[in-house]
């Protein structure tokens, strides 16, 4: 039964920020499973190509002129989305990955790698998308939460 869905949209101001996302249950289960995905996985448009020439100013010294010349060499970079979990504000994981396509799954006996099993109970959760780098001018994004019986 699917008991929470969000569609959004990411963009560059997004990078290196956490984005909160509460959700409540209000019944016991025996399991959760939670489905997130987005698009694009990677990007060469100008946010990506931008990004680098910053880096490459940051971290090589490259002058101005030489950074916009070698920007394309290092083109496409990964969106790079993950998922952490809390359950009434006691953190349950994260599994940093570079997947654009998760399943996250918990009980009270085994849970998705990165992740402690619990009790899928009444409580107030919280999903945080941990935003490392959005390199594109958008991200389609999409969680959706089912709890079984």
């Amino acid at each position: 039964m699917s008991i929470f869905e969000l569609d959004l949209r990411l963009g560059e101001y997004d990078t290196q920020t956490n984005i909160k996302i509460p959700f409540e249950i209000r019944n016991k289960y025996s399991e959760l499973i939670i489905h997130f995905s987005y698009n694009p996985d990677k990007s060469k448009d100008d946010v990506a190509r931008r990004q680098v020439e910053d880096a490459l100013r940051k971290y090589d010294q490259a002058d101005f002129a030489s950074a916009k010349r070698l920007a394309y060499d290092h083109l496409p970079i990964d969106n790079l989305i993950t998922l952490s979990l809390s359950k009434n504000g006691k953190y349950l994981g994260a599994h940093h990955n570079k997947s654009n396509d998760q399943e996250i799954t918990i009980n009270n006996e085994t849970a998705s790698f990165g992740f402690w099993p619990v009790e899928v109970e009444p409580a107030d959760w919280e999903l945080q998308l941990n935003c490392h780098c959005i390199a594109s001018k958008e991200v389609a994004a999409n969680i959706r939460i089912e709890a079984i019986k």
